[in-house]
């Protein structure tokens, strides 16, 4: 049985988030920088392959700004469509601050 793959390109818009900050904590200030943790709720609209799709998340991020410069972080969410459905979100980063 044959399954089929849908690959997204690299640079194609898959959704679109609105963020509202509900909470800031800093957690730590160290030598190896600054960590905090936001909790954020947005409104999010499906482009391309997720075209019509609608949906609110709700999360927690935890970043490290680092004094080179370098932001690195972890995210946690529940994305909830308007049709009903929920997906667990998971996410990980690194930039600059």
């Amino acid at each position: 049985m044959s399954e089929q793959v849908n690959i997204l390109p690299v640079g194609q818009k898959l959704f679109e988030e609105k963020f509202r900050p509900l909470g800031f904590a800093i957690k730590s200030v160290t030598s190896e920088g600054v960590e905090t943790e936001m909790s954020v709720t947005s409104e999010i609209t499906g482009f391309g392959n997720a075209q019509g799709v609608k949906g609110t998340n709700i999360g927690t991020l935890r970043d490290l700004a680092q004094p080179s410069g370098i932001a690195t972080g972890k995210g946690l969410g529940i994305i909830t469509t308007t049709d009903g459905d929920s997906v667990v979100r998971k996410l990980s980063y690194a930039g600059r601050a």
